[in-house]
């Protein structure tokens, strides 16, 4: 499982004679939303991130957020730097917001990693559906389609794991209950025994 940067971008209002440009751009971006350009904060952290400084990368991540606290490409980039420092469910909360983005690929993203900081708290359900949405997004996507199984088997395995807890107890509750049965029965032996001398 794995995370990988989104380039978030700051609004940037069209000038006088720009607007035909830009809205050529914006059709062929496709997807994404018009009248874009890159953060520069978005950019170093993309560049610490990609050198292995997800420690860096969060920093200029969260610079980013306080300029853009509405821009979902920002948290789900900070999601992905908290995910590489191991501190999920941080991750999982900006992750969730990265959610809401306009951009197809970016939401499908969000949920994919979502899944991953859910699958690494043990909340594997919730996992399943994080996955489930990612792949309604991008059917292909065949690491979603894997940790999907993957996420399954482990609740699976949690169930089976359980029951056998719950089986183990059981028989433990039952021969407690048996030996005290057992005592019990001496006990009163030795009282009956007594009362004939």
């Amino acid at each position: 499982m794995s995370a990988t940067g989104w380039s978030s971008t700051i609004t940037r209002p069209p000038g006088p004679g720009r607007r035909t440009a830009l809205a050529l751009v914006a059709l062929l971006l496709s997807g994404f939303e018009p009248f874009r350009s890159e953060s520069d904060e978005v950019a170093e952290g993309n560049r610490q991130l990609a050198a292995g400084k997800a420690t860096e990368a969060l920093k200029a991540y969260e610079q980013a957020g306080k300029a853009l606290p509405d821009e979902a490409g920002v948290h789900y980039n900070r999601g992905v730097a908290l995910y590489k420092l191991g501190k999920f469910d941080e991750a999982r909360q900006a992750l969730l917001r990265g959610t809401g983005a306009a951009a197809q690929e970016l939401k499908s993203r969000s949920f994919y990693n979502l899944g991953n900081a859910l699958f690494k708290l043990e909340r594997y359900p919730d996992a399943v559906d994080a996955y489930r949405r990612a792949l309604r997004l991008h059917p292909k996507n065949q690491a979603a389609k894997w940790n999907l199984e993957l996420a399954l088997k482990r609740i699976e395995e949690k169930k089976k794991k359980e029951e056998k807890q719950q089986k183990d107890q059981q028989q433990k509750d039952q021969q407690q209950k048996d030996q005290q049965q057992k005592d019990q029965q001496q006990k009163d032996q030795q009282q009956k025994d007594q009362q004939q001398k």
